[in-house]
Parts: C-alpha cells; structure tokens; sequence
C-alpha cells in the first residue's frame, strides 16, 4: 500500500501543471505521492526532459562511421584512428549548461557545473583529460557581470586545478541581453577504449545498484526544476538552496576511483548523480534497460538527520555516482570505495517490475512503467517551432472546405494531401506548434494582406506568415534537409 498520509495533490506542494497532473494521473491511475510528484517535476523539467528543445536539437546530423555511441547518453563517444569497427580508441564529449545556478552563485554555480560534467564522463568509462568554457555575460562596463565573470571563472579554474584537467580552451562574450541571465557552458572531453567504455542503461534484472561517493545532503534540492524556471529579483537569496556545493577533492578520489573499478571490470553500468539527483540517476539508468528496480531509501549514506523520501531522492549533493554491479562483485566494489575513503551504499537491484521506492518499509514512490518517469511522451505546455519551405502557389486541396469534407470521406479529389493538411486535421491533441513558412496555401487574412487573395492567374506572393496550428507530427528531418513534419 502507498502510505495514504503522502497522498495530495500535486499542485498542493509541488509547481508540477495541470496538464502534467492530469497525465500523471492518467498514467498512474491514481493522485501521485508527494514524493512521485517531484519526481515528476524535475524529471519532466526542460533540464533534464529537454521538451522545447528536443525537436531542434533532433535536426543535427549524429550518425556516422566513427560515432560509437550519439545522443541520449552521458556524453557521445567517437572513434579516433579509423571508423568504430576499426578503433579501439575512442574519445567521449560532452557539455553542461549551468546558467541559472551560476547567477546565484558564481562560484559553486560554475563550479560543481564543471564538476557535473567530469562525471559524466566517468560515467562513460572515459578518464577526464580536458576541459573548454564558453561564457555569455552583460555589459562589461556594468559592475554585477564583472561580479559574476570573476566568481565563475574562479569556480571553473579553482574546481578543475583541484582534480588535475586542464581547461585549454573557451570564449567569453558581453551583452546587453545576457545582463540578467548570463549562460555558463562547460565542456569536457575523455578518453577511453574499446573494452572500457559503458553506458548508462541498466542491462540485467537482479545486479544491484550501488552508490559510492560522497553522503546526500539538502543541498541542491529541487535544482533540475529551478535551472528550468524564468529567474526573479529575489533568486539569489530565495534559491540559494537549490545551488549545490561542490567538493573537487571528494570528486578526484571519485575519478580514481572509477578508475580502479573499470580496471578490474566491476562496472556494468553507470549513471552520475546530477539533475534530480537519486531518483533521476537510478530512474533512468533502469528504463533506458526496458527494466525496473527496488530502491531501499534507508541504505542510502546520509550527511543530515531527518531526511525525508522526497529530499533523499531528490537531493543533487555532488561527487556521487550510481553504479550497477553484480551480486558477485559487491564486496569487491565497496572495497574500492573504501580504499579511496568514499562512502558506498547497496541501495537496491535492478528487476524486471516497476520502480519502487521504499523508506521506513513503507512505498513511497510506484511506477508500473519506469519510462514515464523520464520524460513526458510528448511536450504538455511548451511550444516547439518547425519550418517549412514549399511552392508559393495556392493549392485547392488545401481550401478548408475541401480539407472538411475530406475528414468526412466525401471529396473527390484524387490530389494526395500533404503531411501539413494530414497534421492540421488532428485537432483533437493538445500540442502547440508554430508554423513559420512559406505555404502552398492563401495565407493571407481580411486585414493582413492589401493585396487581397489570388486569382487564377495571378501568382501568390512569397510571403512569411506566423499561423498557430495542431499537430501530434514528430520532427523529423527530410531529405532534402528541409524541416518538415
């Protein structure tokens, strides 16, 4: 039984929308614990979810000859030497935005941003050996970015003078637009090979789930949601809670460490704690595997008393990574851990069920499917924006009368209608998306265009035009490498 004093709506304690609530439900076929709906909100957030960008960022080119493992991990690995069926040498690249963080606190904010990606890079099997910057602030003549500018970069180099990776490349750019948000990018790069390297997708039901690092805190809670949100007046001292402290010497003990277990191939899998922390970390380790898991909340090393399911899952303390070993091999890791002083914890085993999570012997946390903890199947309340380039002349297919009647089966025309008309008839989902295009079809509105509508001799003119329309259509690149639906 889900312990019933935890039971409330979402919206009660939690930011999570409406429109996520009413899915969440959908998908639960119950109101979610407190703790289930913070989960869902920072694992839902844009940070950790991407759900505007996700659209955009599908539209680069990440396949190849020498591409070893492409979006959706850790960090991409690319075959150095020859393509990857030739190379046992491969290279892992990633990079980290910690905007909102670093405003509120230049120093840790930049910091454990650096921290975050260097293991994300470890936990791709790869040892850290570089890392690169790109800086966006306001006017330099303005005293706040130049605060800002010498806390982040004294966060930066201070954190990675700490655990010996050099930082050999970057940029710094001023604007007025960056004034109140300035963006923090951090990039690291590793190497690994052929028979070290793993990935973050749990492989078989009944190895467990190790945790080794440093114990969780209160620091960092609620941080993928807050890195998501429009930043206030009062942020730094309202969110001051949610920026985490990092520890670079614990994280260089951590580097070797991981070292030590890919050495003696004690890692199967391997997730870092960062954006909503345990709860993310082991969320999506399990359902990247198709499997699930039985977390026990009460091994997990604790740094504070009192501590709560939501705060143990959700707490974003750093230098901690998630590993899934074998039953056989567990000895053997906390003997690693306990070697380079950090702490370790068996804090459950991966199955074949659903994600649970247990504190005090009581479930707090249910998901029959794993999946729906990492991620809404599609956007709820975010916008994505598509392009689309066709002919400028008008097309009687796509006259609204003729798109109605072709709804009812009733047309007679034999023109084959577009993925655009086929999209725009399915009005019944709820997912925006802006259309910015030039159109086969009459845009123009009473009072938008002097020109007035066509005749049949008269060319339509080029014309962009901003139409809000529905659609449920993934982007998807054409050949063409045109944007299209």
């Amino acid at each position: 039984m889900v312990r019933a004093n935890t039971v409330a709506r979402a919206h009660e304690s939690v930011s999570l929308s409406l429109a996520d609530r009413e899915r969440v439900v959908a998908e639960l076929g119950r109101d979610p614990t407190r703790t289930e709906a913070a989960l869902f909100e920072n694992l839902w957030s844009e940070h950790c979810a991407y759900r505007s960008s996700r659209p955009l960022l599908a539209a680069f080119d990440s396949e190849g000859d020498r591409v070893v493992v492409g979006p959706g991990d850790d960090a991409a690995v690319i075959a150095v030497g020859g393509t990857a069926n030739e190379s046992d040498t491969y290279l892992t690249f990633g990079v980290e935005s910690h905007n909102h963080p670093s405003y509120v606190d230049p120093y840790d904010g930049a910091a454990t941003g650096v921290g975050g990606i260097v293991r994300d890079t470890m936990s791709m099997g790869a040892y850290p050996v570089a890392l690169a910057d790109v800086l966006y602030f306001g006017p330099f003549a303005d005293d706040h970015p130049r605060y800002l500018l010498d806390g982040v970069v004294d966060g930066i180099s201070d954190y990675g003078n700490a655990i010996g990776v050099p930082t050999v490349a970057g940029s710094v750019a001023f604007h007025p637009d960056y004034e109140g948000n300035p963006l923090v990018n951090v990039a690291c790069v590793g190497l690994t090979s052929e028979d070290r390297y793993v990935t973050a997708e749990a492989q078989t039901a009944g190895n467990a789930l190790v945790l080794v690092g440093n114990a969780t805190g209160r620091d960092g809670l609620g941080g993928a949601a807050f890195a998501s949100e429009d930043l206030d007046e009062d942020a730094k001292t309202e969110d001051r809670p949610a920026v985490q402290v990092g520890d670079p010497y614990a994280e260089k003990r951590l580097i070797e460490a991981n070292e030590a277990l890919l050495d003696e191939d004690l890692v199967v899998s391997a997730r870092d704690l960062g954006a909503a922390g345990l709860g993310g970390a082991s969320c999506e380790l399990v359902a990247k595997g198709g499997l699930g898991a039985r977390i026990d909340l009460d091994e997990v090393h604790l740094r504070e008393e009192g501590m709560n399911a939501t705060e143990i899952l959700l707490s974003e303390s750093q230098e901690r990574m998630c590993y899934e070993a074998r039953p056989e091999d567990i000895e053997r890791v906390m003997a690693v851990a306990d070697r380079f002083d950090l702490g370790v914890s068996v804090i459950g085993e991966v199955t074949e069920g659903d994600y649970i999570c247990r504190l005090d012997g009581e479930t707090v946390v249910t998901a029959r499917r794993p999946t729906i903890l990492t991620g809404p199947s599609r956007p709820g309340r975010h916008p994505t924006y598509r392009r689309r380039q066709t002919s400028r002349m008008p097309s009687r297919q796509s006259s609204p009368t003729l798109r109605r009647r072709a709804r009812r089966g009733s047309t007679g025309s034999t023109t084959t209608r577009s993925a655009c008309e086929r999209s725009s008839d399915r009005a019944r989902t709820r997912r925006f998306s802006l259309s910015t295009r030039r159109t086969r079809t009459w845009r123009c509105r009473p009072g938008r265009c002097r020109r007035g509508p066509p005749t049949r001799r008269t060319r339509a003119p080029a014309r962009w035009h901003l139409r809000w329309r529905w659609t449920s259509q993934p982007l998807v690149r054409h050949r063409s490498q045109q944007w299209t639906a």
